[in-house]
């Protein structure tokens, strides 16, 4: 007498012709399989079923795409903090404001995303956790001139836009714009969607913040452990010679 080891049989549904309809057909089949294996396991049946599509391969992302995605930018987030922390010397108000334009960038490009009806997916995700990364460039410089600056809040931000911010313009948001023009002219459609248009807001999302957004919050919140610098233009009072007794 044989055993059968394994087999299969055929499911039949509705034609997917969407992303959503593709994985809400994922996790229904799921669903009933989790169910018809909980049976055979009351009935004490050794046997497990699963459901295999070719098309769940590409599909199964979208399943736990939003716990992946708040996963993998929570820990970038966390990355950032501790490494900003340490390179300021343990400033941690420094730190914060690094911290909170990089997640206001974030957040934008979220917006941005809804508005240009870019989907969540893996190759967004991990599109987003590079704007995570690039996003500190944009931010760290301007935030590290205003902290070696000396005189009013107003004159470090001065100072650090016409020090540093010349460099994130010319340095990183200049050439990287160059370079992210040349895809927009691309055939394909992903290059289209998820790197020109993804990576474009990411670099004028990322220059607004750090050479608009920035300075008008660092002049508004103040000297960041830097006292202001001292006035040299004191009046220097003339030293008075004494009339000296001429002795006959």
């Amino acid at each position: 007498m044989s055993t059968v080891l394994d087999t299969y049989f055929m499911q039949y549904s509705t034609t997917s012709t969407t992303s959503e309809e593709f994985y809400s057909q994922l996790r229904e089949v799921r669903r009933i399989a989790g169910e018809i294996n909980e049976m055979f396991l009351e009935n004490g049946v050794d046997a497990e079923i699963f459901a295999y599509c070719v098309f769940y391969i590409y599909y199964e992302q979208y399943l736990t795409i939003w716990e992946d995605a708040l996963f993998s930018l929570g820990m970038s987030l966390v990355a950032i903090f501790l490494v900003t922390l340490l390179i300021t010397g343990l400033d941690i108000t420094s730190t914060l404001i690094v911290l909170f334009m990089v997640i206001c960038i974030l957040i934008n490009m979220g917006g941005m995303m809804w508005a240009w009806s870019i989907n969540l997916n893996a190759i967004s995700l991990v599109n987003l956790v590079v704007c995570v990364g690039i996003g500190v460039e944009f931010v760290a410089h301007i935030v590290r001139s205003f902290k070696r600056a000396e005189g009013t809040a107003q004159e470090r931000a001065r100072h650090s836009l016409n020090v540093t911010g010349s460099s994130v313009l010319s340095g990183i948001t200049l050439t990287k714009f160059a370079g992210i023009v040349v895809l927009g002219f691309s055939n394909s459609q992903i290059f289209q969607v998820f790197y020109f248009r993804m990576y474009l807001g990411i670099v004028l999302i990322g220059a607004a913040h750090g050479l608009i957004l920035l300075p008008v919050l660092l002049s508004l919140l103040g000297p960041l452990n830097k006292l202001a610098r001292t006035s040299s233009a004191e009046p220097i009072a003339p030293a008075s010679s004494s009339p000296s007794s001429s002795s006959r």
